[in-house]
Parts: C-alpha cells; sequence; structure tokens
C-alpha cells in the first residue's frame, strides 16, 4: 500500500521541528521535533506502525490517505537578490487597467471563495506549457506590476497580490513560483513570488526569514 498527504495538506521543515497548513481550513500547525523526526522516517521510506502512531494528526485528522502522490515537504532556493532592487532598468510597459483588473480578480477571489477555492481556480489557470525559470523579461514584468500597484486602490495584501502578480505572469506567457512561509518565535506567515532564486514580488529582507511550506 502507497500514501499521500491528504490533499489539502502541505509542510516544511524548520529546524528540527515543521509546520503544516491545511488549506481546507486556512490554519497552520507546529509539529513539534518528535513528530517532525516521524515525517523524515516517512521520507526515507520508513512506514511502519511505530512511525504512523508517532506521526501528527493535524486538527485531530490522519496525515495520509492512499495515494501515489508521495509526501515531500515543500522546499525552495534561498533567495538571493529581489528584482525590485536591482540596478535601475526599464520596466516593461505594463497599462494602468491590466494591473488593476488582476488585483480585482484576485481579491475578489479570496472574498468569495476563500483560500483553498482560490488556490484550486489558479493552479486550473496556471499555462501547462510554459517553464518557471527566471528571465529578464520575468523580472522587467514583475517591476512593473509593483509600479502598477502603488497606484491601485486595494489594501496591499500579500496573498492576493501574490495572486495578481501570478496571474499577470501567465498572461504574459511567463510563470514563476508562489509560495506561503513561516517563521517562528515568534510566529508570523507570508506570501511571495519566486523564480529561480530571484524574488519578484519583495525585496529580499521581507522574505528571508521565512521558511517556505506551501508552494502553488
Amino acid at each position: 500500500m502507497t500514501y499521500q498527504l491528504r490533499p489539502g495538506l502541505s509542510f516544511g521543515f524548520i529546524g528540527e521541528r515543521a509546520v503544516l497548513l491545511d488549506l481546507d481550513i486556512n490554519r497552520y500547525f507546529l509539529i513539534k521535533a518528535e513528530a517532525a523526526q516521524a515525517l523524515r522516517d516517512l521520507i526515507a521510506g520508513t512506514i511502519d506502525a511505530g512511525t504512523i502512531r508517532r506521526l501528527p494528526r493535524p486538527g485531530g485528522r490522519s496525515l495520509l490517505v492512499e495515494g501515489s502522490n508521495g509526501f515531500e515537504p515543500v522546499e525552495a532556493a534561498l533567495p538571493g537578490s529581489s528584482v525590485l532592487e536591482a540596478e535601475a532598468r526599464v520596466s516593461a510597459h505594463l497599462p494602468f487597467h491590466h494591473a488593476l483588473r488582476a488585483q480585482l480578480e484576485a481579491s475578489a477571489s479570496l472574498r468569495i471563495l476563500g483560500i483553498k477555492r482560490s488556490i484550486a481556480a489558479w493552479r486550473r489557470a496556471r499555462p501547462v506549457d510554459v517553464g518557471r525559470q527566471f528571465s529578464i523579461e520575468t523580472a522587467d514584468h514583475a517591476r512593473a506590476f509593483a509600479l502598477r500597484r502603488a497606484d491601485v486602490p486595494i489594501q496591499r495584501s500579500c496573498v492576493p497580490d501574490s495572486l495578481a502578480l501570478m496571474r499577470l505572469l501567465w498572461r504574459k506567457g511567463l510563470d514563476a513560483d508562489l509560495y506561503f512561509g513561516v517563521r517562528l518565535d515568534p510566529f508570523a506567515a507570508h506570501c511571495w513570488v519566486q523564480a529561480e532564486d530571484y524574488l519578484l514580488s519583495d525585496p529580499l529582507a521581507n522574505v528571508l526569514s521565512f521558511s517556505p511550506v506551501f508552494r502553488l
């Protein structure tokens, strides 16, 4: 029998601990060291009664279901720079209404559908034939969106802003990775967009303290 994470779950390791995101209920769970070690044992191929018993049960529900998609942790390249802080160059031309449309779509989706169904909708919308490699064109459009976003009369928030940037990149025939990440002690969560080790949505200092637990 093979197992996979229950749909809607993702996680990442932070030192000896782990943090799990359950999109079904839009909640993060801190996984303490013993249960996090059980996850590592599971990844290493140790699937026995003892390992299963030590696994966390977020919200009182089983972590695993039968399936073949596996249970790998979310990982990301450590950001090395941000395109928003790069040497000044001419940004791509982006009409204001393009940025406004993307931002309205993201904000309305989150308000009406919630985070889980919005993420599912974005997954369905992602082009299947576009790579996620960094390019100068990707950087130019990310900078252009950041400039236009300053004029959009909608309160800034990392999740809708990141979803809007993703939607805009797709319309330009480009792609990147969207991450949810956390930091501990004290707890905080953040969302950002990244291509390889280049940040597209944030200054570098905004992201370096966060560890990824979800990737779109």
